[in-house]
């Protein structure tokens, strides 16, 4: 019996990426889903009627990358 583990991260080449059987030109993992981006923007404002800006805006992006292991 062979086998082998191969692991997928969103930088993984197209060509390196397992097919599906069944349809040969199509990857059986869509290495896109594997990798997502959230911006989150946080306003300082006053805890007034009128909420005047206290401070500039400041955005956070977070990138979470994941991997995919086929055995």
């Amino acid at each position: 019996m062979k086998h082998a583990v191969e692991e997928i991260t969103p930088e993984t080449s197209d060509s390196d990426t397992p097919k599906d059987p069944s349809n040969p030109t199509n990857p059986s993992v869509d290495k896109n889903t594997l990798s997502k981006t959230f911006t989150h923007t946080i306003y300082y404002k006053a805890n007034t009627t009128d909420g005047a800006t206290l401070k500039d805006a400041t955005t956070q992006i977070v990138v979470i990358d994941t991997q995919l292991q086929i055995v």
